[in-house]
């Protein structure tokens, strides 16, 4: 009976083993889901070919940038290895920022059982359908990026134009 002993405990501890690895596996698209969005920021700058508009939260446009830009986020996978200069992009007229008082998170799936989170303090999309880069997302914080694709919408730029 003892010699039975410890291959009953190998077994269980190889069940055990398999059981938390298979519910941690399964844990993992339920916490893609809880955040796979991107929280409401501060404030909203838009740089236009003319200048730049700030947006708050009292703007009638700005829950409608956010709600489209977190279904456009929806389609990232992982890093990009271009990095487009925030400057340029300001002064070109098509990029949108936006900006947080306090260091917001952000995870996405690399692989079904692979997250990978970033930390941030500033968002930039490139609004220019002309670039390549327009369908990625930078940021200042921690993580790595740019990161991408973002899913395409149209409606952005006819809301922030209004």
């Amino acid at each position: 009976m003892n010699k039975k002993k410890p291959l009953v405990l190998v077994i269980v501890g190889l069940l055990v083993i398999i059981a938390i690895t298979l519910l941690m596996k399964h844990n993992i698209p339920a916490k893609l889901n809880e955040h796979r969005s991107i929280a409401a920021p501060d404030s909203i700058i838009y740089y236009k070919k003319d200048g730049k508009v700030t947006l708050t939260k009292s703007d009638y446009r700005f829950y409608s940038i956010v709600n489209i830009t977190n279904e456009r986020v929806k389609g990232i996978k992982d890093m990009y290895k271009s990095l487009y200069m925030l400057e340029d992009l300001k002064k070109k007229g098509t990029l949108l920022e936006f900006d947080y008082s306090e260091k917001q998170t952000f995870q996405y799936a690399v692989r079904p059982t692979e997250l990978r989170t970033v930390t941030y303090t500033k968002l930039y999309f490139d609004l220019d359908k002309n670039d390549s880069i327009s369908n990625q997302m930078d940021f200042e914080g921690e993580g790595y990026g740019p990161i991408g694709p973002l899913l395409t919408d149209d409606k952005l730029l006819d809301i922030l134009n209004k």
